[in-house]
């Protein structure tokens, strides 16, 4: 296991780099990240995705999902975006994970 001391091999990752929950000032950076990602899947004639259609599921009055944005240099150059279930089997909350993106190095 990596110590402290361990370097990343990823330059956009190198300090100062940190997590937030996403902002709608974001969306506009998280909707060009879900393209991205659909490039990479072979998948970018699906996406529908606009910030304003976000915006809504986001930061709407009844929010269906949640996002955290990874910033390196002040760019947004990641997302998670997931959302929170209920097993009615088992009788407690999960969590689903449906993305996670990191733009990859230059």
């Amino acid at each position: 296991m990596a110590g402290p001391a361990a370097r990343c091999q990823n330059r956009r990752m190198q300090p100062p780099h940190h997590l937030r929950t996403a902002e709608p000032r974001d969306l506009g950076a998280i909707v060009a990240l879900i393209n991205e990602l659909a490039g990479f899947e072979r998948l970018a004639h699906l996406v529908d995705a606009t910030p304003e259609k976000l915006s809504r599921h986001l930061f709407g009055e009844r929010p269906l999902a949640e996002c955290i944005v990874g910033e390196a240099g002040g760019e947004v150059v990641a997302f998670a975006l997931f959302f929170t279930h209920f097993s009615t089997f088992l009788s407690r909350p999960g969590l689903y994970l449906e993305d996670l993106y990191v733009r990859p190095a230059q």
